[in-house]
């Protein structure tokens, strides 16, 4: 099937979904099926299979009463012919299905191909419709985005040099890279806009609500003749302005009517379109209070038109007018704080208002509803004046019981509030589920929270969680009584808490990085969701049952990541990574794939570090960070391995490892022992512990990041930052640079400073601990005035205000808010409660203070406003000891780097605080000089000369050669001292005059020269001999040797003097596997000669343009090279392996390569001793056969039939022979002595695989102690399969499946006695192909009946089935067996079986020579039977033992008789 999900008809009574139904009456016929059904499989059969489905469900679906539930499904089928007829075939078609009865079955079965033929045609049609669709829906769902806007750029591009408009040369744009980076409007101020802050230039509209529009439109007017400032012409110049008491409409301006004309019609006049204007653009009404002295009247202004449209508008009518232009880019903006993080917050919550005791004489308040919102801000930069003074009403938030969730609005099932968690409660309301699944995501109640949900290709999910179970739960609402003192309610009960008495804190940033995960599996098919290691996802992970750590770790979820990539997936694990392959077809089938395991360094663990996947261009790259054991004293050296893994083809890429790297790589590149390294010029950092280390890809350079957080000795922190590119897979390093600022300098000193603070008096001391900080004696203030409070603090401490100094009411008039800055960048306010008395009342509050930042001492406030408008503040002074940076676990994420080069990074702790970090280097310039202008002579040296301004000495600035063909030196550093870097190249060849240019590459500086062609020339004389005897060619499309395995070519380096050697004298064809001739003959050992001619070098130098040989062969192929292979580059592919020697001096090159077919280890036995074996093995000529004997001897080949005898050496470390060419075994043969064995000391047991054999047509194997595997994949060509006394256990009959070998002569597994039984089990076979002629399964503990012996035995000649005691039953009728043999020859022996009947049909036919039935349970009459039968017949010359059978005598002497004169021999 095309896809694992659900059959759903549309429109259809058999669905759940609430559309329209058009089958009510009746079923759909197959084509309106088609039309409705959401899924058209690729399987035209599963099409029918589930339209009959549908008919079922439609049958037994009550949807009406009067749906007919008797339905004909032929009379279904027979319409549907008809309208196949009608609507979907030619006028010749329809003329000659007219002559056919529907009615008539034999009539209906003739033109059923016609009729498949079209559903076939028909569903084809409406498959490519649809497919049709789907792309067309998902360009139209893809306009606008990224993707989108990426491909519409290089199509174009694409486009303009495929015109016929472009004439220059050939453009590749294989390697073309877009990169479209969002760009954010971070301008906020579209809504709410007081109007007097806008300048004309703005982006936005904005009016203020004009009163007297909606109350007095007189004065209205009266206002807007005073805005004209109407002057007396009469006193000019003096121009003096006219002010208007009463309305004179005579002295308008256009511009204060609507349409701009003049008139004396009221409708026209602007101000009242303002008005109009501000009831449709404020999303609240509007209320008035106009006071007098003594006095005041109130109402509703105007009535707001569309409250939700304008939510944002509350204080003013603004709208926007035009979009700003993006003011900054992602990386500019900073990671994670960028807009798309943050949103507006509203939370309902209940208040009471009071009129303030004193109101503005003679004025008139406009002011927002006062049921909705209170005095409020919102988006505006200005509040407007509110006759009302609000308070929150505390009985309707959680007060401190609920922890940190106090100040929390009380919620009810029908409010969206934002917990921390899902409960049952809430999925109990409103809730619906019509999912195709029957378990849902929000089922997991009480197992923690969600982190990610990943999906494969087949539409599988995995659900990670993190098991985190910390809750606030409302344990029952609280009844608000009103004018009395608040009481605390019963908001949490941690009783009632399911996981224990200690409550867990909620999850945050720093729980996801650390936590082990929970995976759990959403099974597409089975529609369950259950944990990862109780689904079939675990036949994926048990091939690693072998490494029990690894295995355990995944079983036990020691899960910190995992990722799904199509079919590929990627687990972190506590010291292990794995990336492998997969498929699924409702279960889950391994691969052959390797997965790439990454082993995190278990001897120092706090100082190893995996890092999390980073996916870019469909590969996952990966670090291992471990410390090196060439410093362990310092701790300061490490290995930074680089690992990819290509998810499309599957291979895996060490890209900068142990394997790859020269011995010094890593102490010179990753030493943090150096000031170099160091920004602060520290020279030692003295590393303890990786925290945390992330890779990211940055697109607009093409280059990593890697950002690693280290803990140091001091307890501070160190954040290396590495930047780098891939090229030609390998690592070039931009920037590698470690930041120790972090509280690192000043530690010392710093401490003794607060202490010194501390001990003053007058000043709180926090540094043993937190405590009360009582504020100082406030009175209730007349005047505005501050006051000052210090204190002193180390380490994480919680510090309670306490208020019990302060003078909260005066004469009815209380204290209502506390606005707090603790100093330390969070903010709070606080609300008083409502009194009994009618006053206000602030409680105490507390905060927790941390240590971190670099900082000695902050600067807070706690500002209180009263009721009479006047405020006191409390200044607020701290200083703190940054003493200890582990208890706040830092660690970065999200490294990036700006547009303009720089490093950032956001920093987060261990209670989710957030800081977003920019290294701003500042007036940095680059200049790029040589000693050559332009033209450069080949064969010289380029001096390169690097001016900087503002760069560090030490600095390292990397460079790249590009686009030169040969030169000593392609890529290398700048190291600034003083401003300036100097660099030689050496050697710069090319064969022909050409352009090259050198680039620094992180910074974009480059300078391009003109190279001369070169004059000096060296040849390279390569001698190749080559043996691949025995090897086939496999011949690979396209012809011409180009992907041959194997091949040997030699060449240049630069793709010039490319030759193949055309070796091997076998071709194989890669599909078809036709053995042939190659078309260059047979060349299996062949000596040739390559001279190769390049550019030579400067005397004493060597030009890099080398010149080598490539070998590939099959990947598990034994190969022998000279030189030694030591000196080949070995490269791994999907279908063979690459051996690559290259050479850069001139001269002769002697190259030596013997090739041995490939290995396989068929039987797998122990350690044989001194012991001697021997074999027989043949395989398809001319091929011969290596055996790999796998005990240290040499290996030897042999001819086609040859006995191969060995004597083993006894070495411990045995595990069996390995051949060669498995798969091209005929012949596998091998017995105890005797015959062509006459040597075999040694009884072999273990096992053979006979699916390595794929073309075996004979086995035989005698006497040893072996049993066989996967007989059932065995060649169908099988001619022979003998396994004699073999003493097999735990096989048996039921599990050899005959009837697939149709060619099967021989089959004889069996044992010869009782101390050599075969052992075998089951039943004996019914279904045999007819060429077997000998069936021998003797000795062996068969069970069960004879088989009736139908024509498919005529041409047995032997059917030994003696010494199995567990077969009983009758004695079947011998007519059919071996009676197509062309002599008298056929033997059925069945001694010392429990028979004990004959069948009524019993007879035999002429070609039977022997009956055995010794020691069976027949009686006499059924003796009688087996007698009279032979002798009704004419068969002559035949023996018959019938001794031993519970029946002592033959009664029936007469047909005795007449058998003995036939010739035959009776005993009984």
């Amino acid at each position: 099937m095309i896809k694992f999900t659900e059959y759903v008809v549309n429109n259809s009574i058999t669905n759940k979904l609430s559309d329209d139904k058009f089958d009510v009456d009746k079923p759909f016929n197959f084509i309106e099926y088609l039309n409705y059904v959401r899924v058209i499989d690729n399987n035209d059969l599963e099409n029918f299979n589930q339209y009959k489905k549908y008919l079922e469900k439609w049958k037994t679906t009550d949807f009406v009463n009067n749906k007919d539930n008797n339905l004909n499904i032929k009379a279904i089928y027979k319409n549907f012919f008809n309208d196949l007829t009608l609507k979907y075939s030619t006028q010749e078609q329809r003329r000659f299905f007219n002559t056919i009865d529907l009615d008539d079955d034999d009539s209906l079965t003739k033109i059923i191909p016609f009729y498949r033929d079209k559903i076939v045609e028909i569903l084809n049609y409406y498959r490519e419709k649809r497919n049709t669709f789907q792309r067309e829906l998902r360009e139209k769902q893809g306009k606008g985005s990224n993707l989108s806007v990426k491909d519409q750029i290089r199509n174009n591009i694409n486009n303009f040099f495929i015109s016929p408009d472009y004439t220059g040369e050939i453009v590749s744009l294989s390697s073309l890279r877009i990169d479209v980076e969002l760009g954010y409007d971070t301008f906020n101020d579209y809504f709410d806009v007081n109007p007097a802050s806008v300048n004309s230039n703005e982006t936005y509209i904005t009016n203020d609500i004009n009163k007297n529009a909606f109350l007095d439109i007189d004065q209205a007017l009266i206002q807007v003749l005073n805005d004209n400032k109407i002057t007396l012409t009469e006193l000019n110049p003096y121009k003096l302005v006219v002010e208007f008491n009463e309305v004179n409409t005579n002295f308008l301006q256009r511009d204060d009517f609507i349409d701009y004309k003049i008139t004396k019609s009221t409708d026209t006049y602007r101000v009242l379109y303002e008005a109009e204007l501000a009831e449709h653009l404020v999303g609240t009404d509007y209320y008035y209070l106009s006071t007098t002295e003594t006095d005041f009247v109130s109402g509703r202004l105007f009535e707001a038109k569309n409250k939700a449209k304008n939510f944002f508008n509350i204080n003013f009518a603004s709208t926007l007018a035009k979009e700003a232009y993006p003011s900054g880019f992602e990386r500019d903006i900073g990671l994670f704080f960028n807009p798309t993080k943050f949103s507006i917050l509203r939370v309902d919550g209940e208040y009471i208002r009071k009129i303030k005791p004193e109101l503005k004489d003679n004025f008139c308040y406009i002011f927002p509803d006062p049921n909705q919102y209170g005095d409020i801000v919102n988006l505006s930069n200005t509040k407007r004046d509110n006759p009302f003074n609000f308070y929150f009403d505390k009985s309707s938030y959680k007060n401190i019981s609920s922890s940190s969730s106090r100040s929390s609005v009380k919620a009810d099932e029908r409010n969206h509030y934002f917990h921390s968690y899902q409960s049952i409660e809430n999925r109990r309301i409103n809730i619906t589920n019509d999912g195709t699944f029957d378990d849902s995501i929000t089922d997991l109640t009480n197992y923690g929270s969600v982190d990610k949900i990943e999906s494969d290709i087949y539409g599988n999910e995995y659900i990670q969680m993190i098991p985190n179970k910390g809750v606030i739960k409302n344990s029952s609402d609280i009844t608000v009584i009103q004018d009395a003192a608040f009481e605390s309610g019963n908001t949490i009960d941690i009783s009632e808490n399911r996981y224990g008495s200690n409550i867990e804190q909620l999850s945050g940033f720093s729980d996801k990085i650390n936590s082990f995960k929970k995976i759990y599996f959403k099974d597409v098919v089975t529609k369950k969701l259950i944990p990862l290691t109780g689904s079939s996802f675990k036949s994926i992970y048990n091939k690693f049952k072998s490494n029990n750590t690894l295995y355990n770790q995944i079983v036990n979820s020691d899960v910190l990541d995992i990722n799904v990539y199509e079919d590929t997936f990627s687990l972190d694990l506590s010291t292990f990574s794995i990336i492998d392959t997969f498929k699924y077809d409702g279960e889950f089938i391994e691969q052959v794939n390797s997965p790439l395991i990454i082993k995190r360094d278990i001897i120092n663990p706090d100082l190893s570090f995996i890092t999390k996947d980073c996916y870019e261009n469909n590969s996952i790259y990966k670090f291992n960070l471990s410390l090196s054991g060439v410093n362990l004293s310092s701790n300061n050296t490490f290995y930074y391995e680089l690992y990819k893994y290509d998810t499309n083809k599957k291979i895996i890429d060490e890209v900068s490892t142990r394997n790859t790297e020269s011995s010094s790589y890593f102490l010179n590149t990753f030493n943090f022992n150096y000031g170099s390294y160091d920004s602060t010029s520290d020279i030692s950092v003295s590393l303890t512990k990786i925290v945390n280390s992330e890779l990211n890809y940055n697109s607009y350079d093409n280059t990593f990041i890697l950002t690693t957080t280290f803990l140091r000795q001091n307890n501070s922190i160190a954040i290396h930052y590495y930047n780098y590119k891939i090229i030609n897979n390998k690592v070039i390093p931009l920037r590698n640079n470690i930041f120790t600022n972090f509280n690192d300098s000043f530690i010392l000193s710093a401490r003794e400073e607060v202490i010194r603070q501390a001990e003053t008096p007058g000043i709180f001391n926090f540094l043993s601990g937190g405590g009360d900080l009582i504020l100082p004696s406030l009175s209730f203030p007349i005047d505005t005035f501050d006051r000052t409070v210090t204190f002193a603090y180390s380490g994480t401490n919680n510090i309670n205000f306490d208020l019990q100094n302060v003078v909260q009411s005066l004469d009815g008039i209380s204290l209502y808010r506390a606005e707090v800055n603790y100093g330390d960048n969070t903010t709070d306010n606080f609300y008083s409660n409502y009194q009994q008395d009618n006053t206000l009342k602030l409680d105490n509050f507390s905060h927790k203070y941390y240590p971190f930042n670099n900082a000695l001492s902050g600067l807070g406030s706690i500002k209180f406003y009263y009721e009479n408008s006047k405020t006191v503040t409390v200044n607020l002074e701290f200083f703190k000891i940054n003493d200890d940076f582990n208890t706040l676990n830092l660690r970065t994420i999200n490294g990036q780097k700006t547009n303009s080069n720089n490093y950032t990074f956001n920093l987060i702790d261990n209670n989710n605080n957030m800081y977003n970090f920019i290294d701003n280097d500042k007036n940095q310039t680059y200049t790029l000089s040589s000693n050559f202008d332009y033209t450069v002579p080949s064969h010289s040296t380029l001096t390169l000369i690097l001016t900087t301004q503002n760069i560090s000495n030490g600095t390292e600035i990397p460079f790249t050669v590009n686009e030169v063909e040969c030169v000593d030196l392609r890529a290398g550093n700048f190291v600034i001292n003083n401003n300036i870097g100097t660099v030689q190249i050496p050697n710069l060849i090319s064969h022909a005059e050409s352009k090259f240019n050198i680039t620094l590459d992180f910074l974009g500086v480059s300078k391009c020269f003109l190279l001369e062609a070169a004059t000096k020339f060296m040849t390279y004389n390569i001698n190749v001999d080559f043996d691949v005897t025995n090897i086939p060619v496999t011949a690979y499309p396209p012809d011409g040797n180009v992907n041959d395995i194997p091949r040997i070519t030699t060449f240049r380096e630069d793709g010039q003097y490319f030759k193949y050697l055309s070796a091997g004298g076998t071709y194989e064809d890669a599909v078809t596997h036709v053995l042939s001739v190659p078309p260059w003959g047979s060349k299996n050992i062949v000596s040739t000669n390559s001279k190769i001619e390049t550019i030579s070098g400067n005397a004493g130098t060597t030009c890099q343009l080398k010149a080598g040989v490539d070998v590939f062969v099959p990947s598990n192929n034994y190969l022998e090279l000279t030189p030694d292979i030591t000196n080949w580059e070995i490269t791994s592919n999907p279908n063979d392996t690459k051996y690559r020697i290259l050479y850069n001096t001139d001269g002769t090159k002697d190259v030596n390569v013997k090739l041995y077919p490939a290995d396989a280890q068929v039987w797998t036995f122990s350690t044989p001793g001194t012991n001697t074996m021997s074999w027989i093995i043949s395989s398809d000529e001319p091929l011969r056969n290596t055996y790999n004997w796998a005990d240290g001897s040499a290996r030897e080949v042999k001819n086609n039939n040859a006995v191969a005898t060995h004597t083993f050496t006894g070495n411990a470390s045995f595990s069996g022979v390995r051949y060669s060419n498995p798969d091209r075994i005929r012949k596998f043969a091998s017995r105890l002595g005797g015959g062509s064995f006459p040597t075999n000391t040694y009884a072999a047991g273990g096992n053979i695989d006979l699916s390595l054999m794929p073309r075996l047509s004979e086995y035989t194997i005698e006497e040893h102690n072996v049993t066989f595997s996967n007989f059932n994949s065995v060649n169908t060509q099988l001619i022979r399969f003998q396994h004699w006394n073999n003493n097999t256990t735990g096989m048996s009959f039921d599990d050899l499946d005959l009837s697939r070998l149709p060619v099967l002569q021989v089959f004889s597994v069996r044992g010869s006695s009782n101390t050599k039984r075969g052992n075998f089990t089951g039943n004996l076979h019914s279904n045999i192909p007819s060429t077997l002629f000998i069936y021998n399964g003797k000795y062996n503990n068969l069970t069960g009946n004879l088989p009736t012996f139908t024509t498919n035995f005529s041409n047995m000649r032997t059917y030994h089935i003696s010494e199995n005691l567990n077969i009983t039953g009758e004695l079947k009728s011998l007519v059919n067996l071996g009676s197509n043999r062309s002599s008298q020859d056929v033997e059925f022996l069945s001694n010392r079986t429990q028979l004990s009947t004959v069948a009524s049909n019993f007879t035999i036919n002429s070609k039977i020579k022997k009956i055995n039935l010794l020691g069976n349970s027949f009686s006499t009459t059924e003796l009688n039977k087996i007698v009279l039968a032979c002798a009704n017949t004419t068969v002559s010359n035949c023996s018959m033992d019938l001794r031993a059978n519970p029946g002592a005598t033959v009664t029936d002497t007469a047909s005795v008789t007449t058998l003995t004169n036939r010739g035959w021999t009776i005993q009984f």
